[in-house]
């Protein structure tokens, strides 16, 4: 109940100094908008419950609800108030300029400023216009406004608004309001005063003592005349009734009641007025509470409400005569007996008060228990606890709980007027009283040592951001330290806090940032220890500061001053940029602005965010801390949309804003929408080149409407500048990107190919996506009936494959080269210098090398013989795809030859390659029979039936590798290998 108490006087109190308004009293005779010479005096009055802390002037519209617990600093204060002793107070300020003045209260228990309105007083030019008296009778009426003195030019406002055509010395006012004129003076154009019109009328007020109503007009009239009547249209005068006063008895009959009078020549009656004992009758308080107990009585705590009809227009309820509530018709209690009464006001009546007869509330309750016996301090762990009832006869029940609320399962039973218990930890002990059907209850509070809140504090809180070279103390709680004994201090280290070694005193002086604690005995219990909370003593650069500015947002051209208070030095401007991040793609970071200076000010006027790094004046020497962001924002800002509207894809990171990224397929059509609102349009695109290279781009010629038909083709920027009343503003730029899907690739794990006329080979897409449609292509012609990712070919050609993701359904992808589906083709064995090699080679395929028809193992490349480790003979291969395919290639007849062979074979052919004839030595002629000249396949292409001279000419045969035999007489042959170039 304490706290809803609390809580409900703060709000009164915040609501209070808020809800007044100031008074300008002098000089008197003012109006607004208050208009005085430079260097007058004026002065101001209010109504508080108490005197503010100060008032404040300052020269442009202060922003009092942004921060409610910083003060502005360009605000000038004072404390020069004076308490004129009937509940107001006043202060007063000598204006040079225009000024607005306000006062402010500092809320002790928070530390929130509450302010009064503002008034705002500016300087008169000295250009002065006058009426002849500022009235206009009933329509029509003229009120003549001159002008003092002569001016080249004239210029008539209304209300602040330019009145057409009226360019003269005077003008004729026809309507109640605010009038001036501008004219040139000294070269620059300026206002006169401001002179109110109004409309001459009069009206009255009524007080009511028992059933005479006593009617008064308003002062300073001629020629009062009072007028009643049944009807507001049927109003008579009454007789003798020429006073500015008249007193009338009511009755139950309504009558109505005006007056009419002369003001500045104009002949005025007020609006009737219905009055009757009917009218005006006092509320009557009804009474809504349950019935009696069993004992007659109400019990305290039970809700009773008092309530009167809600027809009025304000009510006071008060209790015993003093004021207890307002602003409702209901009333409702639970505990406070008394006489209520509610005093009220009507619509028609709103100046007199009607005060209800009291009503009577009485609750019963029996005395509150009264306990003794508690410690003013802390129990030890496992300490006796003696709790005493004074015993009045009720009936007593005793509760111990732990928490604020207790139930039926914290009930104890206990013996007497006394109660003995051991305390582990903090309790409360509940003791109800019952008398009558009705309760009333108690509840002390015992506190152990076991749940006890230690709070050590910085003695000088203004070194909580510590210097480098200097030291703040730190203190045990100055109400507990006589309580405890050895201390013992501790600074974190690491994830644990470490002692500090002969840190045992009650206070200790830190000179290194960290977080500190310390541990302590009470003197009543040495043998427990108790830890404190933490204090952290801040590193200087970890202050936090802010930048002010004197515009939040400006518009396209227009700079903002950006200040910082002069408690920071050695500032340094930055402002943010989009930098791509190790860490995430883009980053955000701050950057020095070039050419910003060291001042506390800086003017700037693009839309970004910025930051100061400074050193605070009490700290020269420490790292500099740094501010708050401060971002500045286009006063005309709009946001584009997409027609139709469409799913905002992801953000992208912006200077000043999130930027929408919109996701469409390629070549789609949309509209970029802007309100229709603005004067002008004009349309920006520029392409996406990272986040952190947005540009405004190039303007978009004939775009200069609200709506930008564009296809969305890549990541393009597109930004929107426009203009309202004058000012020029930008949009929140977006990102139309597309769409960009990973091409299907055709894969074959047979070679895509066909064994035999009939065969088929499958045909996969090898990159699996989100594709919801297929189309096969044969030699650029579709296949029918083949939206499926994978393909059954049955005849050579040229294959592809269309496929169309499910965000782009329209659009397909193309697996590009064709890829070529072949019968399965013979197996042939190639050469070069240095090896034989078996064809088909490039797919999938396993291989078998035969060495005069005999299998022989594979070299380490399957396809490959090695010619240095071949022998003379017929060598064939088998070649197998993965579908069991198989080819067998015609023979290769490989001769060996060099001169090892040669060595060999007993004779010696050379030159070997020759270029026409070559010499055979080793042999005799006589023993020679044949020379024969084969191909490698075995082919006969020469023979040589003269041997005498064992030379041979191979000139007439193409260049290439050939088999010589020779053939003895013996029977037996020689061989080699003997290459043609």
């Amino acid at each position: 109940m304490k706290r809803f108490l609390l809580i409900f006087l703060f709000g009164v109190s915040a609501a209070g100094l808020s809800a007044q308004t100031l008074t300008l009293v002098s000089p008197p005779g003012l109006e607004e908008p208050y208009e005085v010479s430079a260097g007058t005096q004026v002065t101001l009055k209010f109504e508080s419950n108490s005197a503010p802390t100060t008032f404040f002037t300052y020269t442009d519209q202060p922003d009092l609800e942004s921060d409610p617990y910083v003060i502005d600093s360009r605000w000038k204060q004072s404390t020069a108030i004076t308490d004129n002793g009937d509940g107001t107070y006043s202060f007063s300020v000598n204006v040079n300029e225009p000024l607005y003045i306000w006062c402010g209260s500092k809320m002790d228990f928070t530390g929130m400023w509450q302010y009064s309105s503002t008034v705002k007083v500016d300087i008169a030019s000295g250009v002065k216009i006058t009426a002849a008296d500022g009235f206009l009778c009933s329509d029509p009426d003229t009120e003549k406004l001159s002008i003092t003195g002569s001016y080249t030019s004239y210029q008539w406002y209304f209300n602040n608004a330019p009145i057409a055509n009226a360019t003269t010395s005077t003008y004729n006012a026809t309507e109640p309001g605010q009038y001036k004129v501008q004219v040139p003076l000294s070269g620059k154009s300026v206002f006169s005063n401001t002179l109110r019109v109004k409309r001459a009328g009069v009206n009255f007020t009524g007080s009511l003592s028992g059933t005479t109503l006593t009617l008064k007009a308003d002062d300073g009239l001629a020629s009062y005349q009072w007028l009643s009547g049944a009807t507001a249209g049927a109003l008579t005068p009454i007789a003798s009734a020429n006073a500015s006063t008249k007193s009338v008895t009511l009755t139950g009959t309504t009558v109505y009641y005006a007056v009419k009078a002369v003001q500045s020549g104009c002949t005025i009656t007020s609006p009737a007025r219905a009055a009757s004992t009917i009218i005006l009758k006092k509320p009557v308080v009804t009474i809504d509470a349950p019935p009696v107990n069993d004992f007659g009585k109400i019990c305290s705590g039970t809700p009773i409400t008092l309530s009167v009809p809600d027809q009025y227009t304000s009510y006071d309820w008060s209790k015993d005569g003093e004021g207890w509530a307002s602003g409702v018709n209901t009333l409702q209690t639970t505990t406070a007996s008394g006489y209520y009464s509610v005093s009220v006001t009507t619509a028609a009546w709103p100046e007199i008060v009607l005060t209800s007869d009291e009503a009577e509330v009485d609750y019963f309750a029996p005395e509150a228990p009264v306990l003794s016996g508690v410690k003013n301090g802390n129990y030890c762990p496992e300490e006796n606890a003696t709790v005493t009832l004074v015993d009045e006869g009720y009936a007593y029940t005793w509760y111990k709980h732990t928490g604020y609320n207790y139930t039926n399962d914290d009930k104890v039973v206990v013996d007497g007027a006394e109660y003995v218990f051991t305390l582990s930890e903090n309790t409360n002990l509940t003791v109800v009283a019952s008398y009558l059907g009705c309760e009333a209850s108690s509840t002390v509070y015992l506190k152990s040592y076991n749940d006890v809140d230690l709070y050590p504090y910085l003695t000088d809180y203004s070194k909580e951001y510590l210097c480098p070279g200097s030291t703040v103390d730190i203190s045990f709680p100055d109400d507990l330290v006589n309580e405890y004994q050895s201390f013992q201090w501790y600074k974190l280290s690491g994830a644990d806090y470490k002692a500090i070694n002969g840190k045992t005193a009650s206070a200790y002086t830190a000179n290194a940032t960290g977080k500190y604690l310390v541990k302590a005995s009470p003197k009543t219990c040495p043998s427990v220890t108790i830890t404190s909370e933490v204090v952290t003593v801040r590193d200087n650069a970890d202050r936090k500061f802010y930048i002010d500015a004197d515009k939040q947002t400006i518009c396209v051209g227009e700079e903002v001053t950006l200040s910082v208070s002069s408690e920071w030095t050695n500032i340094q401007w930055l402002e943010k940029k989009i930098v791509f991040g190790e860490n995430s793609p883009y980053t955000e970071t701050y950057v020095p602005i070039s050419n910003a200076g060291t001042g506390n000010t800086l003017k700037v006027s693009k839309f970004t965010s910025y930051q100061v790094k400074a050193r605070h004046t009490s700290c020269p020497a420490a790292l500099k801390a740094t501010s708050d962001p401060f971002q500045l924002l286009p006063t005309v800002n709009p946001n584009i949309t997409t027609d139709p509207d469409h799913e905002i894809h992801r953000w992208h990171k912006a200077p000043y804003d999130s930027i929408a990224n919109f996701l469409y397929c390629d070549q789609a059509t949309l509209a970029l929408k802007l309100p229709d609102q603005y004067s002008s349009y004009k349309w920006y695109k520029a392409s996406y080149n990272g986040d952190d290279h947005y540009e405004q781009g190039t303007q978009i010629e004939n775009a200069a409407g609200s709506r930008l038909d564009i296809t969305a083709t890549g990541a393009i920027w597109y930004t929107a500048m426009v203009e309202e009343n004058g000012c020029v503003g930008v949009s929140d730029p977006i990102l139309i990107d597309t769409y960009v899907h990973n091409t299907p690739a055709v894969e074959s794990r047979d070679n895509a190919e066909l064994c035999s006329v009939g065969d088929s080979t499958l045909l996969n897409n090898a990159f699996a996506g989100n594709w919801v449609k297929f189309e096969w292509y044969k030699d650029g012609v579709a296949i029918p009936d083949s939206d499926t990712d994978s393909l059954y070919a049955t005849e050579p050609g040229g294959y592809i494959l269309m496929a169309f993701p499910e965000e782009c359904p329209n659009i397909g992808y193309s697996s590009g080269i064709p890829v070529d589906v072949t019968l399965y083709p013979k197996a042939t064995i190639a050469e070069n210098d240095t090896v034989v090699y078996a064809l088909p080679e490039q797919g999938f395929y396993e291989f078998q090398w035969y060495f005069n028809g005999n299998p022989i193992e594979n070299e380490e490349l399957p396809w490959v013989l090695h010619k240095n480790k071949m022998q003379t003979g017929a060598y064939t291969v088998e070649v197998t795809n993965p579908k069991d395919c198989s080819s067998v290639s015609d023979p290769y007849m490989f001769v060996v030859t060099g001169t090892e062979e040669n060595v060999r074979n007993g004779f010696v052919v050379y030159p070997n390659p020759t270029s026409g004839t070559f010499n055979i030595k080793g042999l005799e002629p006589s023993a020679v029979k044949a020379v024969s000249l084969y191909t490698t396949q075995g082919t006969l292409v020469a023979g040589f039936a003269d041997v005498k001279a064992m030379q041979f000419d191979v000139s007439s045969q193409a260049p290439g590798v050939y088999l010589l035999e020779v053939v003895l007489f013996d029977g037996s042959k020689r061989q080699t290998k003997i290459v043609r170039h």
